[in-house]
């Protein structure tokens, strides 16, 4: 299954659904993927991300975070600017349409 598909489906399902719109969830995916990916153009050692990021979670999500993680760390740290940005903005766009997609056919 797809990382992203997949920890967007748990963290679907860990939110309360009175409190939380789909939208605010994959809104709040992407704001996360987009703090993992600048993490990862920032050079931060990826055990650390992990590490610092599935602190206090269930371990389902734990594994579920870690995929997305380790999909971030196979994008190429980039020294220009403007490709780091885009590299960003990819990766966050990506983690939200695969939320929407996964739960396109509940609204």
């Amino acid at each position: 299954m797809n990382p992203f598909k997949a920890a967007a489906i748990i963290v679907f399902m860990a939110a309360p659904a009175a409190a939380t719109s789909l939208t605010e969830t994959c809104g709040n995916m992407g704001r996360w993927a987009e703090a993992v990916m600048t993490a990862r153009q920032d050079g931060h050692e990826m055990s650390d991300v992990i590490r610092i990021t599935t602190k206090n979670v269930q371990p389902i999500i734990q594994v579920m975070f870690t995929k997305i993680i380790i999909e971030a760390y196979k994008v190429p740290v980039s020294t220009d600017s403007a490709k780091r940005e885009a590299a960003i903005n990819y990766f966050s766009d990506a983690t939200v349409r695969a939320c929407f997609v996964s739960f396109g056919d509940m609204m």
